[in-house]
Formats: C-alpha cells, structure tokens, sequence
C-alpha cells in the first residue's frame, strides 16, 4: 500500500537525520510545504528520494576511454561484465579525455564527452594511454595509468582488503527546480591513520552515440548506436572534494555528514545520471588518492 505525507518541517530535517541501512525507498513523492529554502508553492517542492549503503569494501574504477578509440569497446565491456559477477562491488565511470576523445565537426563523432573534471583528473595523475584505468587511485608499477590486461587482478586484491569505512549516500531529486540535493554520511569501522575527503560525482549512463571499435565480436568498425555507460559529468563538490571535518582528527564512533544542493545542466538527462561519492585519503602532490570506499546511487526520477 502506497502513502502520500505532508511534512510541515525544514528541509534539513526532510533529508537529513537517516539510519544506517541497505536501502531506502520511497513508493510516492513527498511535498515539502514549509521551508525556506525552496519556493513555498508546495508543487514546486515535489521530490523523490532514494538512498544506499556500503558496508562491506566496495572499488572505483575510473575508466579512461575516447570515442574515436578503437580498443575502448572491449575493455568496457569487459570491465562492466566483471562489475556483475562481483555483484557491483566495483563502482565504474568514464573519463573520456585526451586525443581520442576530442570531437570531430561535421562527422558522426561531433560529441563532446569531455568535462572539465575528466580533463583535470586526465592531466594530473598524467595519463598517457586509451583506455586505461586507475583502481582505488593506487599506482601499478609506479604509474596510475594501468592497462586493461591488469584490471582484473588488480581490482580482486581491493576487494579482499578489509572496509575501512561504511558509506550512505542519499539524493533527493527536485524535478520542477532541476535539483539535485545530496548527503552523505560516513562512518569510519577502524580508527582513522590519516585525514580523509570526501569527493561527489554526477554521472550519466546510456547515452547512445557512435564509437569506434577494432573488435569484430563487438561489431562494426563504427558501432552507430553504442551504449556509453557512466560518462563523467561533474564534480559536485569539486575536482578532489573536501575534508570530511574541519576540526583536526577524525575517529571511530562518529557519523561525519555533508549536504550539497546542485542544480542539474538541462544537457544531461536526469533520468539516466547516478551519483557516485567516494572517500580517500589527501595528499598534496596527488589530490585525492587511496580510495577506501565508493558508493553510487541512481538518481530517483519517479
């Protein structure tokens, strides 16, 4: 039996506040009809909530790949069959930069997957080949440019290393004001031996669009109507996040939340992005590196 509520409380607490657990849904919109935040006109506050947690390890694998790159195909394809039977223990996105990714005027590959994020990640961990990958954001024989040969191996040895951290991550989608409003909480099972971020990501997934490919098994020479999973998007919260605290010192114990509110680019179709958040430690040469925990959560339209 589905329910309709009418809450006549602030926003913070219509979002925030959750417990920890597997998943969350909701089967019908809630209306929020006194807050400031938003428009107080309750139709412009429909949303739709949804939510999930990690509590076991779980990986990220940033993929990078091009649309005129012809060895891309396969690897993704691989990769993502391997996501299933890990039963999405592995978190995936596309960065599509460098030179196969640059869009062609006036032929079929006239897309442009690029984003400032993907650009920024291509230059500053120096990726030099398409595709390529960077799992947990650890290096393989000094380079965080690992090669498809290696995803495998590489990606079974992250799962067997304890969780470090437990992961929630919950969005709320505001389709009249094209927002997105995100929280996170995490909570740490060990002791922490170093300063964390947290980084926010937007997605979208099934974007249909041509690709090259040199693999006959897959298809044709150009794949028309190829599926490109998980195309990098956005930073939410920017290139390399945030600390999780501004106090100095994290510990077990504790339940450390962020909020962001992020207006959605009408470019992108809401209905095919996910949200994928994903916690590490901070170095200053590399940013954002050694991730402990990922969590990804399909943004709830309906």
């Amino acid at each position: 039996m589905t329910r309709k509520l009418f809450f006549t409380i602030v926003l913070a607490f219509a979002i925030g506040s959750f417990g920890w657990m597997s998943c969350e849904k909701i089967d019908e919109p809630i209306k929020v009809v006194d807050h400031k935040i938003y428009p107080e006109n309750p139709d412009d506050t429909l949303f739709f909530k949804d939510s999930v947690s990690t509590t076991q390890r779980q990986v990220l694998l940033e993929e990078f790949t091009g649309h005129r790159c012809v060895n891309c195909p396969e690897a993704s394809l691989m990769v993502h069959q391997l996501a299933v039977s890990l039963d999405h223990r592995l978190v995936i996105y596309n960065v599509h930069a460098g030179a196969f990714a640059k869009p062609l005027p006036g032929t079929v590959f006239d897309t442009d997957f690029r984003s400032t994020v993907g650009n920024t990640l291509n230059l500053d961990f120096g990726i030099w080949a398409y595709p390529s990958a960077m799992i947990d954001r650890k290096p393989f024989q000094s380079s965080y440019t690992i090669l498809k040969d290696n995803w495998e191996q590489l990606i079974t040895a992250e799962l067997a290393q304890p969780n470090l951290a437990n992961l929630k991550l919950v969005g709320t989608w505001f389709p009249k004001l094209s927002t997105l409003v995100i929280t996170t909480e995490t909570e740490f099972t060990v002791e922490p031996a170093a300063e964390y971020r947290l980084a926010v990501y937007l997605v979208e997934d099934s974007i249909v669009a041509p690709q090259l490919n040199n693999k006959p098994s897959i298809g044709a020479d150009t794949l028309m109507n190829y599926v490109h999973r998980n195309v990098l998007r956005d930073a939410i919260n920017g290139v390399y996040g945030e600390y999780l605290t501004e106090s100095a010192g994290l510990a077990t114990g504790e339940i450390y939340t962020k909020r962001y509110n992020y207006v959605v680019n009408p470019d992108s179709n809401i209905e095919h992005c996910n949200i994928i958040a994903y916690l590490g430690k901070y170095d200053a040469t590399y940013n954002l590196i050694e991730i402990v925990q990922v969590a990804e959560l399909a943004v709830r339209t309906e």
